[in-house]
């Protein structure tokens, strides 16, 4: 570059097209465009399986578990029933 030059012209200069660029696409024409949109990209593969899912948990057979609950209850209500009767027996 020579002295005479003035580096603000020569930044203008450069960054003129990009200025015309910029400004043709505010008004909405096309200008000179990039590069033309490439063909969508495949899916993903889908993920590796080893022979399907899991199985889900056996079924539980019908069990007396309600019945237990149950005794248990009576059981522990007559414990007490029989505790405070022996502990009002003895107060008298």
């Amino acid at each position: 570059m020579t002295g005479s030059e003035d580096p603000e012209d020569r930044i203008r200069e450069l960054e003129r097209p990009l200025s015309e660029t910029a400004r043709a696409s505010e008004l909405g024409s096309s200008g000179p465009g990039g590069y033309p949109a490439g063909p969508p990209s495949p899916p993903p593969p889908a993920p590796w399986t080893y022979g399907g899912p899991y199985p889900g948990p056996p079924p539980k057979p019908p069990s007396g578990n309600r019945m237990w609950w149950i005794l248990g209850t009576l059981l522990v209500v007559g414990v007490l029933a029989l505790a405070g009767g022996i502990a009002a027996m003895a107060a008298h």
